[in-house]
């Protein structure tokens, strides 16, 4: 019976001992399958630049990584034997130097951070090193890399234009990369149209959960300067779910409409794949708007959403989201669900406001436009007082939010909305053949006709002499700078191109008073500054 325990013992531990090696076996296969974009047998993926043997092969590429410091012309990778180099990518240019190949790279302002790809069908013979980052040629004109590589992978063959886009595509998303190409996941599906999001094409970065390339971001931000938003998600994404955006561009200033009240210039596009239903936090940073007072007394920040993904901001499709929270330069947007493909703003304004949707006369519909109103906010019943030129043309009280008037003529008008507790929303448009729904302004920039909206300075007085300036004008313009003793001494100038918001730092040599000049055109404000 003893023997029979030992012998059922033995079986039970020897088959715990097979069980255990399957799955370390299973885990070691599931680690070595992961490879950028999917795309096997690389030679080398690694965060390491020390010096790397290539075997001989079919070709060669090269997709990788690098911060760039300085504009002068720095090695990102050379390859070749002892000092001879036969190949190599600079920050300006690829060369094979064995067939007298070059291609240089368009002149373009770059962030630091970089993604360089090469890709070659050309064999090299028998195998040679590769350098990161140097060259062991002193004779090329071109100095080592001043920064250092993050991350590299390198094939001995060429990849397909397919195979590349997936590795550029994984490490592009790691590293917050803007691609010009598309983005591919793993199994090659696109997750980033470039053509169909080419208005979108700044600032490109991403959340996903790609196994195949161990992929597992979950708080994705552009690494380029302007990347206003942080977005992420709390609870993780399952394989195969993206969430990719880019932005228009446009301005990191909110603009004033007396028609379609206050709008940041600047829009943003998603490509969400497999996200139906998954809810992601979105955080702005407040340091980063150009303006000194973005927010009016009363008004909060929204976060705008065009479900129909064309950027036209339907009064009947639209979403607004407030803020959750200002926590100190963050805007936070919690537990935003988003479609497949939307465009988003944000938006300052009251807590209740009007959007309005103007459809000026047209073939369609004759010789009148149409107006759709939706209120966001406020305490319904709402009161709807539509005036043309002081006549009430539409008058009406409801508890829906969202109404429509048809039939209007040409002429200016005002749209009067009240809630219950008396709170006032409104907007002046114009209904003209012309299709210009703003009503023409008389070319002031404020109500005085300074250009001059803003002007800041901090600390005041300064113990030390750094002194931060913050202009904002009414329009875009140049800028000049002069900073004076109180005796007429000039101690510093400076000139911006034209603009509308300039931020500096200005030094006061000395304990005293001084005076800064700031003009624009034929415009003038002086500012008293004191150093203790």
């Amino acid at each position: 019976m003893i023997a029979d325990i030992h012998l059922t013992l033995k079986r039970h531990f020897m088959k715990q001992r097979y069980l255990i090696t399957a799955v370390l076996l299973a885990l070691a296969l599931s680690s070595a399958a992961q490879t950028p974009g999917g795309v096997g047998k690389p030679e080398i993926w690694t965060h390491d630049t020390a010096s790397v043997w290539i075997a001989s092969g079919t070709g060669l590429t090269y997709v990788g990584v690098s911060r760039v410091l300085g504009s002068e012309e720095q090695t990102i990778w050379s390859l070749g034997s002892g000092k001879n180099t036969t190949r190599i990518q600079t920050t300006n240019r690829a060369a094979d130097l064995g067939h007298g190949t070059f291609m240089n790279y368009a002149k373009d302002s770059l962030p630091e951070m970089r993604l360089y790809s090469y890709t070659t069908s050309l064999g090299n013979g028998n195998g040679q090193t590769l350098l990161i980052g140097r060259t062991p040629n002193a004779k090329l004109p071109v100095r080592n890399l001043d920064g250092c590589t993050e991350e590299y992978v390198v094939y001995n063959r060429q990849l397909s234009d397919v195979e590349r886009q997936r590795v550029e595509s994984c490490l592009a998303l790691k590293y917050g990369i803007s691609l010009r190409s598309s983005y591919l996941n793993s199994p090659g599906a696109v997750i980033w149209n470039a053509y169909a999001n080419k208005v979108y094409g700044h600032r490109i970065a991403g959340i996903i959960t790609d196994s195949l390339s161990a992929l597992h971001i979950g708080k994705g931000r552009s690494c380029e300067d302007g990347a206003f938003l942080t977005v992420y998600t709390r609870k993780g994404l399952d394989d195969g779910q993206s969430l990719l955006w880019g932005d228009d561009n446009g301005r990191l200033a909110f603009a004033t409409s007396k028609a379609y009240g206050k709008w940041l210039g600047r829009r943003w596009s998603t490509s969400a794949t497999n996200m139906a239903g998954t809810e992601v936090d979105l955080v702005a940073d407040s340091r980063q708007l150009r303006q000194i007072q973005p927010l009016s007394d009363g008004e909060s920040y929204y976060l705008a959403v065009d479900p129909t993904g064309t950027g036209s901001f339907s009064a009947k499709t639209l979403q607004y989201h407030k803020a959750d929270a200002i926590a100190g330069d963050s805007i936070v947007f919690r537990n935003i669900v988003g479609g497949a493909k939307d465009v988003f703003t944000l938006r300052a304004a009251k807590d209740m406001f009007t959007t309005i949707e103007v459809r000026q006369p047209g073939e369609k519909n004759g010789s009148t436009g149409s107006l759709d109103v939706r209120v966001t906010g406020g305490i319904p019943p709402y009161r709807m007082v539509l005036c043309r030129e002081r006549l009430s043309v539409f008058d009406r009280t409801s508890g829906d939010s969202l109404q429509t008037a048809e039939g209007l003529a040409e002429g200016k008008y005002l749209l009067s909305t009240t809630d219950r507790k008396g709170n006032v929303a409104e907007n002046e448009f114009q209904i003209s053949t012309t299709g210009i729904t703003e009503i023409p302004s008389d070319g002031m920039t404020d109500h005085d006709g300074n250009i001059f909206s803003n002007v800041r300075i901090s600390p005041m007085p300064t113990t030390d002499g750094y002194v931060d300036v913050q202009v904002e004008l009414g329009n875009t313009a140049p800028l000049d700078m002069a900073l004076y003793t109180t005796g007429g001494a000039t101690v510093s100038t400076r000139s911006y191109a034209p603009d509308s918001y300039f931020a500096t730092k200005i030094y006061l040599p000395s304990p005293g008073v001084y005076l800064l000049t700031l003009r624009s055109g034929k415009q003038e404000r002086t500012v008293k500054l004191i150093r203790k």
